[in-house]
C-alpha cells in the first residue's frame, strides 16, 4: 500500500474474508459536460439538467440555461411579492379583529357596569323599602337601637345607590392582549402569526 492513499481509500481496500478480488473503483472521465440545478419541489415539472450529447454540446445550451435561470429568479420573485401581499392582508385583516375585539371588550365591560349598577340600585331600592316597612310597624316609643338600626339601612342604601353616587359611565382601561383573546374570534391577541 502507499503511504499517499487517504484513510477512505484504506478502508475502501480492506477486504472481507469471503471476499477473493478487492474491491477497485476508477471514475474514467467521459469527456461529456452536465450542468444540473438545485432540486426543490418547488421547481418540479421545470428543466433542471443539461449534458452534452451527440447532436449538441453544453455550450449550446447555455441559453437556455440562462433562460431557466431567469424563469426561476421571476418565479422566486413573483412568489415572495405574493408572499409579502399574503402578510399585508393577513396583518390588516388581524388589525381589523383586534379593533372589533376591543369594541367587543369595551361593550362588555359596559354590559358588566350597567347590570352591577342595577343590581346596586335595585339593592338600595329594596333596602329604603324595607326600611319604611320597618319604620311604619314601629311601636309609638320605638328603642333607641332600632331607630338606628333603620337610620343605618337607609345610610347604607344611600351609599350603594349608584344614582345619588352621581350617574357616570364606567372607566374602562385598555385592554391588555390576554383580555381581549375571547374576543378575538379565532385570531391571536398577540398577532397575526401568534407572536
Amino acid at each position: 500500500m502507499s503511504a499517499d492513499m487517504s484513510a477512505e481509500e484504506l478502508e475502501k481496500k480492506k477486504t472481507y474474508s469471503w471476499q477473493r478480488v478487492p474491491v477497485v473503483e476508477r471514475q474514467v472521465a467521459s469527456g461529456r459536460l452536465v450542468l444540473e440545478l438545485a432540486h426543490s419541489w418547488d421547481y418540479s415539472g421545470r428543466r433542471r439538467r443539461w449534458a452534452d450529447r451527440q447532436r449538441w454540446s453544453l455550450e449550446d445550451k447555455l441559453g437556455d440555461v440562462l433562460a431557466e435561470l431567469e424563469g426561476r429568479v421571476q418565479f422566486d420573485e413573483e412568489r415572495r411579492i405574493a408572499r409579502e401581499q399574503e402578510k399585508a392582508t393577513q396583518q390588516q385583516q388581524w388589525e381589523a379583529a383586534r379593533a372589533q375585539a376591543r369594541r367587543r371588550f369595551v361593550e362588555d365591560g359596559r354590559i358588566k357596569a350597567l347590570s352591577e349598577q342595577m343590581q346596586a340600585w335595585t339593592e338600595a331600592s329594596r333596602i329604603r323599602d324595607y326600611s319604611a316597612a320597618m319604620e311604619a310597624a314601629l311601636p309609638d316609643e320605638p328603642a333607641s337601637e332600632v331607630v338606628e338600626w333603620i337610620s343605618w339601612a337607609r345610610q347604607y342604601a344611600d351609599r350603594i345607590d349608584p344614582v345619588l353616587r352621581g350617574v357616570r359611565p364606567p372607566e374602562i382601561p385598555e385592554p391588555a392582549a390576554y383580555e381581549l383573546k375571547p374576543f378575538m374570534r379565532g385570531w391571536s391577541p398577540y398577532g397575526p402569526d401568534g407572536s
